[in-house]
């Protein structure tokens, strides 16, 4: 029975997701084929996000508890740890990519997480097309910077 309304939940959790934080109520979308696309993308944002708190046993909603609190921030200033859990690690770069202030009363929510979400797939994508161009770029950052500042 538990496992029924824990399912249940889940299922809560996502239309409120659609609503509340990808605002799908307030598109003023009228075409069906706009609307369709539109749930699809947000379907898929939202079941990439919503697993990953449960993953590592957070709160869906809230701030986080004192010790799950800590626990993010150690791995937002030890990104490169690895004695930490890999999920956490990636939760904490999402959390701060995200734009997360790591302020302890601040929740960790669903629009935030799904931004960092997005950014580190950019950046994925950026390396992956441009990795050998953004190499000769960094090599060369520091004299162009050196340019700049003498200028």
């Amino acid at each position: 029975m538990a496992t029924f309304y824990e399912l249940r939940w889940l299922i809560e959790e996502f239309f409120h997701l659609l609503q509340s934080a990808y605002r799908i109520e307030g598109s003023h979308l009228t075409d069906a084929a706009k609307i369709a696309r539109r749930l699809v993308l947000l379907t898929l944002a939202a079941t990439s996000v919503l697993p990953i708190k449960s993953t590592l046993g957070l709160p869906a909603k809230g701030p986080l508890p004192a010790a799950d609190y800590e626990r993010v921030k150690i791995a937002i200033t030890q990104p490169d740890n690895p004695n930490l859990d890999p999920n956490l690690r990636f939760f904490a770069l999402l959390a701060n990519l995200g734009g997360w202030l790591a302020r302890r009363n601040d929740p960790i929510g669903p629009t935030l997480l799904m931004r960092g979400l997005l950014k580190v797939l950019a950046i994925a994508d950026a390396l992956q097309r441009f990795g050998p161009t953004l190499d000769n770029l960094l090599a060369s950052l520091p004299q162009l910077l050196a340019s700049i500042i003498r200028v």
